[in-house]
């Protein structure tokens, strides 16, 4: 051989282990990092859809006291909550209930309702409360939920994201939030 053509094939020699096992390395620290951040971004949507799916929630409801002055007094969960509600269309797969002051005392009846939607992929569960104390009584004030405001509260916090394949769980649950948190009284 000639001292060209080994001087060639000296100079084209290919990457050492090292320096590819520290490509390799710099790679999987990268997308380790990457996924955990698609993780709780994947979360932050699916809180995002909860909190979009109690304002639909909200604005059926106030269409109905729009139309009769009174808020609807019927609970419902789940699908349910579409022929309760007119015109409301559940988003798939999301923990919903609305439901009005039919447990409440009935001084409150038609005066207010409360509404919650969860992901369960999410960490949140959103809930809305409005309640209007008819003349003459004090103002009802609901455990830590502002009235007219939507709230966040961790799932945790409200015993969990009801099952979404039950509108009967759904239904019960906001019987027994609204009336523990606003009425003090048990289910």
């Amino acid at each position: 051989m000639s001292s060209q053509t080994l001087l060639r094939l000296h100079s084209e020699r290919g990457f050492t282990l090292i320096e590819l096992l520290a490509c390799i390395t710099c790679i999987g620290i990268l997308s380790a990092v990457a996924m955990t951040e698609i993780a709780q971004y994947r979360v932050k949507v699916y809180d995002r859809i909860a909190f979009n799916e109690v304002r639909s929630l909200m604005l059926a409801n106030e269409a109905i006291y729009a139309g009769t002055q009174a808020y609807n007094t019927v609970t419902c969960g789940g699908a349910e909550c579409e022929t309760t509600l007119s015109g409301y269309k559940k988003t798939k797969s999301l923990a919903i209930g609305s439901g009005g002051t039919d447990t409440a005392p009935t001084t409150y009846a038609g005066k207010g309702y409360v509404s919650y939607a969860c992901h369960p992929k999410g960490k949140k569960v959103y809930i809305f409360v409005t309640l209007d104390s008819p003349p003459g009584l004090a103002p009802i004030v609901c455990a830590g939920l502002p009235n007219n405001k939507i709230t966040a509260k961790t799932a945790t916090a409200v015993g969990g994201c009801p099952s979404v394949a039950s509108d009967d769980a759904q239904a019960l649950f906001i019987k027994a939030y609204f009336n523990a948190a606003c009425f003090g009284l048990a289910l």
